[in-house]
């Protein structure tokens, strides 16, 4: 973790961040404990991190480092360095790594109590420097030496698997994913037609909307979401976080958008459909008027075109 003191000239704090981003995994996790070393002295550390506990704040992903590897999520004056949770990473160490996420985020850890504490690190003339840890238990998942073998195995059956695998295999779990999720929804027969309209929109959309998130930049075989009034890309994780504060806060168009097919941009106040449209590992979310669902070849509350 990174912790921004509150008067810069209190601590003496290396964050380590240049270091650690070119680093893989592997050596962020058993060097620095998840975290970029931290080192102020230890009254000021705990007391920084129980203000930033006790804040209420909601915990935000601010950045995540140029080789996909590891996240920079901020709450209060505290900065996290954390590692990414790979797409398509096996159960257990999803579960762990969200463990070991949760519990630096939250300040406890829920499988075996885990809290923040500190570690003598160098002694000056004024103050002991300490480093901040979570000292995960042994048979807790979230534990160094639990998580690095599971992150090992899955880096190694990652690299035996070819480009064009990988992107199928990425495209068929981009499909279930929708499959799962749109359970009342109404499958389009995917003609000629709407195969050749839904394809322009992506090749539009991508040329318009060339950014994504900080995870698909790093790593962009896996599903790309959109919705076709914005101009941003999210991976599964950015979209799901994005979609819930939209809902969170009230966000909302403006009348004019809320009510213009996203596909003719024709103004329909009384019908608009909502959509979602699949190419591959794209995923394009929208609303289309009585004439555009027309053309899909429904008019219903939900219409899914997939390829």
């Amino acid at each position: 973790m990174i912790i921004r003191p509150r008067y810069p000239n209190a601590c003496a704090a290396r964050a380590c961040w240049g270091r650690v981003t070119t680093a893989c995994t592997r050596a962020t996790l058993k060097v620095t404990g998840l975290y970029s070393e931290v080192t102020m002295p230890t009254p000021e550390a705990k007391a920084t991190m129980a203000r930033a506990y006790a804040s209420g704040e909601t915990p935000k992903l601010d950045s995540v480092s140029p080789n996909g590897r590891n996240e920079i999520w901020s709450l209060a004056n505290v900065l996290f360095l954390l590692p990414v949770i790979p797409p398509g990473a096996p159960a257990e160490l999803e579960y762990a790594l969200r463990l070991r996420r949760d519990a630096s985020l939250g300040g406890q850890c829920d499988e075996c109590g885990a809290s923040f504490d500190v570690a003598p690190a160098d002694e000056l003339d004024y103050a002991e420097i300490s480093t901040g840890l979570f000292a995960h238990r042994g048979n807790c998942l979230a534990a160094d030496e639990n998580i690095i073998p599971l992150m090992d195995a899955y880096d190694r059956a990652r690299s035996s698997v070819s480009v064009d695998d990988e992107i199928a295999v990425a495209s068929r779990e981009t499909r279930d994913k929708i499959a799962e999720s749109l359970v009342n929804r109404i499958d389009v027969k995917v003609t000629g037609k709407v195969e050749a309209r839904v394809k322009r929109l992506l090749d539009e959309k991508l040329a318009r909307s060339p950014n994504g998130c900080g995870h698909l930049k790093s790593r962009p075989i896996q599903t790309w979401h959109i919705f076709l009034f914005d101009d941003v890309w999210r991976c599964d994780e950015c979209w799901l976080r994005f979609a819930s504060s939209m809902q969170d806060r009230g966000l909302r168009l403006s009348p004019l958008e809320e009510s213009t097919c996203d596909y003719c941009r024709r103004f329909s106040p009384t019908s608009l459909a909502p959509t979602v449209s699949r190419v591959g590992t794209f995923v394009l979310y929208g609303a289309a008027c009585r004439r555009c669902a027309q053309d899909f070849g429904v008019v219903d509350e939900s219409v899914e075109a997939t390829k």
